[in-house]
């Protein structure tokens, strides 16, 4: 990431331009009690929505995101809701998980081709990964194409690990302010049986 595009997205957050979800992503909401407990990783985290989630659930979270800005924000709602969580400053462009063995890594709308591979590689076996993803389409969506995935390249990239669920949609914007529709691809894989 670009210092340029640091500074964006600061001002992003600092303005109020970019209000962060107040609800965790829904897949991990549904999926949480079925989920094997130890490390969490929540990678472009932002407001810190999924880790402060992941933490009230008794994760052991880490939370990485290229915006300081963002990451102040998260750790003031840690520290208002008395959650431990380790925030990571990092350019995503590079960044490479900490550690492997990770029984959960969440991934919402930050697309890096490569670091999902790097991702896939971290989880634990029996670990899960939460990725929602915005969705090329033929249909007049906003956004920039070069941050969309295309149909069915989120299966191809987690090919390796058992698809437990899928989802190509249209549907509406959950982002606080914005009513807008949006296409997303969103998934839940796990690394070996994951208990079935």
């Amino acid at each position: 990431m670009s210092d340029e595009e640091r500074a964006t997205w600061d001002r992003r957050y600092r303005e109020g331009g970019y209000l962060p979800r107040p609800s965790p992503f829904s897949l991990l909401e549904e999926w949480i009690d079925r989920l094997p407990r130890g490390r969490a990783l929540d990678v472009a985290c932002g407001g810190g929505r999924n880790a402060l989630f992941l933490a009230a659930h008794g994760y052991e979270v880490d939370a990485v995101d290229g915006s300081p800005e963002a990451l102040r924000l998260a750790e003031e709602q840690a520290s208002t809701h008395e959650l431990s969580v380790h925030w990571i400053d990092a350019d995503l462009d590079d960044y490479v998980p900490p550690h492997e063995g990770y029984a959960v890594i969440v991934n919402c709308f930050y697309l890096n081709r490569p670091l999902l591979g790097r991702l896939v590689d971290a989880l634990a076996d029996d670990g899960y990964i939460f990725i929602e993803q915005h969705l090329r389409t033929p249909l007049p969506i906003p956004g920039n194409r070069d941050w969309r995935m295309e149909p069915n390249e989120l299966l191809r990239t987690l090919s390796g690990l058992r698809i437990v669920s899928y989802e190509e949609a249209i549907g509406k914007d959950e982002d606080p302010g914005r009513d807008r529709d949006i296409a997303t691809v969103r998934a839940v894989a796990c690394k070996g049986s994951g208990g079935f």
